[in-house]
């Protein structure tokens, strides 16, 4: 994997493939794993290697559209300060939304560097389900109540069968197909969810939803939707 995020500036592949960093390949000394990302809202680049980590993310605090050239600016900064930044011999780390032990990007950085021998130190943070079921004003779990934290890669489907709160994390790429799965089960076992979901939770964008009618507005991939099956 490594070896195959060189290839985001590597001249070699132009005959077949575009690489995404390719403008960029002279200003670069050293040998990177690298990755860009855009939507329409925000551009960002990550990359490291043994001696280093490092994101940049450029966008706007209303949640704005950005034009297409704004997609070089966020591979420009990477570029021009993790060169500085080695050559200077400095120390590195990357700031990661929620808690980096669970389902983060980070934790494939820190295995690597930790199995190249570097020094490596977790900064435990606020899992985004916890600040969400803060903000809503609820409980996770009750005593024998099961809870389930899930990723938005699980199959919805499956999930239906496990008892007491059921967390989906970062559904909004699935938020449609988790909506009408719920509808779904809920006409053909008669079972009443209790649904809650919020949007770019602390953010200033910050959106709160409650059952499903409203949780149909929800817009953005950091949304985590919170689900519990009524008893009463």
């Amino acid at each position: 994997m490594n070896n195959l995020l060189t290839a985001t500036y590597d001249n070699a592949f132009r005959d077949y493939n575009n690489p995404t960093i390719i403008n960029l390949a002279s200003k670069i000394s050293r040998k990177y794993a690298m990755k860009t990302g855009t939507t329409n809202t925000d551009c960002w680049m990550i990359g490291y290697n043994p001696d280093v980590l490092m994101l940049v993310w450029n966008g706007y605090d209303d949640n704005r559209e950005l034009k297409v050239s704004n997609s070089i600016i966020s591979k420009n900064i990477w570029v021009e300060t993790i060169e500085d930044y080695l050559w200077r011999g400095q120390i590195v780390g990357m700031l990661t939304i929620g808690d980096p032990g669970i389902y983060s990007t980070y934790l494939y950085m820190h295995k690597r560097a930790k199995e190249n021998g570097w020094q490596t130190e977790m900064i435990n943070g606020v899992p985004s389900f916890c600040a969400v079921a803060a903000r809503l004003g609820i409980s996770l779990g009750e005593k024998n109540e099961e809870i389930h934290i899930i990723p938005a890669a699980y199959e919805v489907e499956d999930t239906f069968s496990y008892s007491g709160t059921c967390v989906y994390m970062k559904s909004g790429k699935k938020l449609n197909e988790l909506i009408c799965a719920l509808r779904r089960r809920q006409e053909k076992t008669g079972n009443i969810y209790k649904v809650y979901g919020v949007s770019n939770c602390g953010m200033p964008q910050e959106q709160v939803y409650y059952g499903l009618d409203e949780l149909e507005n929800a817009k953005g991939y950091l949304t985590t939707v919170i689900v519990k099956t009524c008893t009463e």
